[in-house]
């Protein structure tokens, strides 16, 4: 908090086990300022669904961000169909820049973001994530980057915690298809 100046924290939610947990670690510790929810115009409604009725049962301020142009207009009248190599590229569009805007919204107020990245959630962000990472005007705080899968799950149960039945379907929270 004071070595980045930060003064509310945000979580951002999907829905996932990751996303959920951090959330309440955060909440338990009496740091939760609210939850931001990403809507990519291309999730399954009942995941926006889920975050929603989650957030009025846990009485957390919800923002839902939108990124400025859909997925759909976005294909059709931009770049066309993204290709495997683009998925960076589309994800940066449709989350990313949504949530950049909005942090610089609300530059007075110190956002952090709470991320539900884990370390071990694959060899590639085990190589190149942090618990902590500043990206321009926005600072990502991972409070369960050193948990394992076991653990998180553990902890959802232990705490009697609920994730999207889209996650327990697809075992994805189904926020960017």
């Amino acid at each position: 908090e004071q070595k980045f100046g930060i003064k509310k924290f945000y979580a951002c939610v999907s829905g996932g086990k990751d996303s959920i947990t951090a959330a309440d670690v955060v909440d338990k510790l009496g740091k939760l300022s609210g939850v931001v929810f990403i809507d990519t115009t291309i999730g399954i409604q009942e995941t926006k669904d889920f975050v929603v009725d989650l957030c009025n049962k846990r009485k957390w301020d919800l923002t839902i961000l939108k990124p400025k142009v859909s997925y759909d207009e976005f294909v059709l009248n931009k770049f066309g169909f993204p290709t495997a190599r683009f998925h960076n590229v589309v994800m940066g569009f449709l989350k990313y820049q949504p949530l950049r805007k909005w942090v610089i919204e609300h530059k007075s107020e110190h956002i952090g973001l709470i991320s539900g990245v884990r370390k071990r959630e694959s060899k590639r962000r085990g190589r190149t994530m942090k618990p902590i990472i500043k990206d321009g005007s926005m600072i990502f705080v991972a409070p369960i980057f050193e948990m394992t899968t076991e653990s998180v799950w553990n902890y959802v149960r232990n705490n009697k915690l609920e994730v999207s039945p889209v996650y327990n379907a697809l075992h994805l929270s189904g926020d960017c298809l």
